[in-house]
């Protein structure tokens, strides 16, 4: 066997970084998905895209012979969505940790397991750093190749018939891979990252004093390296801020400290965390970011705007995904796996009560069926639809029941416990 080339290991890194799309920014950072994730701005909008994912729980349905649907809850797949996906794990930590890596890496990975019959059994998440997807030239068919964390590699080629991987994935260009928004907008996030850091260490160093030591005599090169060196030590980081200075005879101190406020520091900063919550899609006040978006002034109004517009996508590729991959050809057209977004679209108290006397009086839900939403238990006679309120020409409330004589009972001034 031939001996590879020597490489320096103290170059190696630099290589490696910038293979994997982690290299300098202009802003003269290095900035990649495993690196931003320290940036609190990206940790908060991964945070609040992840854990509204997470907090939807994932159903299957099926379909009625006379229309609507029903949840399958004695279908096995349901408790495995709904639950349990695997031993280990509930279902809603699986969902967070993939969400966590569709939106720093672009692309979520869990591998589906079988048993003889091709019915699945449990999903395990992949590390989305450790995946790579090709195409063969020849066959067309994708092929997955991981290395787990113990260096082996697996592989995987795609069935149509029993997918072996469960993938989710954004802002792809080619349909086989998505891309990580760190990786497209690396130059933005480079910004990010810099203004971080350069607050770090500005007050890591202490921010003050800070300037020059000046003497009106000749100071020769050691006095003057041991000033530096007992000035820094006495007032060189963050504990020792502040601090009343001693000069030595004849020495003066000249700040020449530039303020942040000065440099736009902080102006740059409020602008990177807004144009990171913009680029996520979450509204700048929800990671305490200055700015606005058109969703309206309200939180109702922005929290709507949120799940429709920002979550809309990722919610609707993952639902065709999970079908794509969970359902057998027999179960393809008659089952459906929807989010269930009820929770995510809960307003205040005084807004669901009015929404749900509407939908009593229209005959859209019965009292058990809001109440079952509410997570109260159902009422005797409660899954009977209500008659419709109505007004007479006095103005007062009137309730139709209709009796043997086709009347109408009115609803007493106190209301029902009246």
């Amino acid at each position: 066997m031939m001996d590879g080339p020597n490489v320096d290991i103290s170059q190696a890194n630099g290589v490696l970084t910038l293979g994997f799309g982690g290299g300098p920014t202009n802003a003269g950072v290095a900035v990649s998905e495993s690196t931003a994730d320290s940036i609190p701005a990206v940790y908060a909008c991964v945070r609040i895209l992840a854990e509204s994912i997470a907090q939807a729980p994932l159903l299957l349905y099926r379909g009625l012979d006379g229309g609507g649907r029903e949840e399958a809850l004695e279908h096995p797949l349901y408790s495995i969505l709904r639950y349990l996906p695997n031993p280990e794990m509930t279902a809603i930590d699986l969902r967070e940790t993939m969400a966590r890596w569709l939106f720093l890496w672009g692309n979520a990975y869990a591998e589906i397991v079988r048993d003889t019959q091709g019915r699945l059994i449990a999903l395990w998440p992949l590390c989305s750093d450790r995946m790579e997807i090709t195409r063969d030239p020849i066959s067309r068919r994708k092929h997955y190749h991981y290395t787990r964390s113990d260096g082996k590699p697996v592989d995987w080629d795609f069935d149509p018939e029993r997918p072996p991987i469960h993938h989710w994935m954004i802002n792809s260009k080619d349909g086989l891979s998505g891309r990580s928004p760190i990786r497209v907008l690396r130059e933005s996030m480079g910004l990010t990252k810099a203004a971080e850091e350069l607050g770090a260490r500005y007050f890591g160093t202490g921010a003050q004093p800070g300037g020059i030591l000046k003497s009106a005599g000749k100071i020769d090169p050691e006095r003057a390296k041991r000033m530096r060196e007992d000035w820094e030590r006495m007032h060189g980081s963050l504990d020792r801020a502040h601090r009343i200075a001693v000069f030595e005879q004849g020495l003066e101190f000249q700040k020449i400290t530039i303020d942040p406020d000065d440099a736009q520091f902080l102006e740059t900063r409020k602008f990177q965390d807004s144009q990171v919550a913009g680029i996520y899609g979450v509204p700048p006040q929800w990671i305490g970011a200055e700015g606005q978006n058109n969703w309206g002034a309200g939180v109702e109004s922005q929290k709507n705007g949120f799940i429709t517009f920002t979550l809309g996508s990722p919610f609707e590729k993952i639902q065709q995904a999970s079908k794509r991959d969970f359902l057998g050809r027999k179960d393809f057209e008659r089952y459906e796996i929807e989010f269930d977004k009820t929770e995510l679209r809960k307003g205040d108290f005084a807004s669901r009560m009015t929404g749900y006397a509407a939908a009593l009086n229209w005959h859209m839900n019965t009292v058990n069926e809001i109440r079952d939403i509410e997570g109260w238990n159902p009422l005797p006679g409660g899954d009977k639809p209500m008659p419709p309120l109505s007004t007479s020409s006095d103005g007062s409330s009137k309730q139709s029941t209709p009796d043997a004589g086709g009347a109408e009972a009115p609803v007493p001034a106190g209301g029902a416990n009246a």
